[in-house]
């Protein structure tokens, strides 16, 4: 008895030893529910192989291992294409609903829609203004002299960096400290216009420009003069505030010219000719 009590451990123990090896270095399979791959992750896995695959190549390694890893590839690959055909019937679904609630509309062969008008397209079918700009007043100082002033100014195409550019025609009257003489102007003044944090925390802009006495008192035209100004301007009232400081140079031709600084205030809005 006590032989066979011996054997019969001595089998049970051996069972246990050889379970617990198998259960130690055998994979246990997890059930795990896998969750989609999008188009882009299939892409990253895709890129990554081939990046594997070359280097594979390059270190010559078994030809065994770099069959299993292009099977694999080839794998990826057909399953991108079923997500990529996914999306694509997603799309033509979402197209066929919108068509469905705007009549009229038909597919084409790409899932794109016929006789609906896309926003883009509505856009460009406006009608362009041929020309835009801004009319405006302005009054103040200039040259030593008090004035008023009208002002029209356009756009130009040249750009430098954040700054647009643009010019300015005028003209308008202006009369001496002693009152003793008026000068009928006109001025024509190239501006570069910069946005809110360059030079200053508005909106603001330097310019430069030459003006040219037409008359003066007993009608005698004078000659060309010129200014340098800088500016500042905010929205407000349905167009633009604005502010300039310079200097300017107001030349008769008769009398001594006229030098000063240029302090103007000014009010414009902007305009449209189709």
């Amino acid at each position: 008895m006590n032989l066979l009590g011996f054997y019969y451990r001595f089998m049970i123990r051996n069972k246990l030893i050889a379970l617990s090896l198998v259960f130690f270095f055998c994979p246990i399979p997890i059930l795990a529910q896998s969750q989609p791959l999008t188009a882009d992750k299939l892409k990253q896995q895709i890129n990554s192989l081939r990046a594997e695959i070359n280097q594979l190549h390059k270190k010559t390694a078994n030809q065994l291992k770099i069959k299993n890893q292009k099977a694999k590839l080839e794998q990826l690959i057909k399953q991108l294409a079923a997500v990529e055909k996914a999306q694509l019937q997603k799309q033509r679904l979402r197209a066929e609903k919108f068509a469905a609630q705007h009549k009229g509309g038909a597919l084409n062969n790409n899932g794109s829609l016929e006789g609906l008008e896309e926003p883009a397209a509505a856009v460009a079918s406006l009608k362009q203004p041929r020309w835009r700009g801004e009319a405006g007043i302005i009054a103040g100082m200039f040259g030593g002299a008090t004035g008023i002033f009208g002002e029209l100014r356009l756009p130009l195409r040249y750009v430098f960096g954040p700054a647009t550019t643009s010019y300015r025609v005028g003209g308008g009257l202006t009369q001496n400290a002693d009152d003793n003489r008026r000068y009928v102007t006109v001025d024509f003044d190239g501006i570069i216009n910069y946005p809110a944090g360059w030079l200053s925390g508005v909106d603001n802009y330097l310019g430069a420009g030459i003006n040219y006495v037409v008359l003066t008192s007993g009608r005698i035209a004078g000659t060309f003069g010129g200014e340098v100004f800088y500016g500042v301007e905010s929205r407000g009232f349905g167009g633009k505030l604005f502010a300039e400081l310079g200097y300017g140079i107001l030349r008769s031709g008769v009398s001594p010219s006229l030098k000063g600084t240029t302090v103007l205030l000014g009010y414009r809005a902007g305009w449209q000719i189709f």
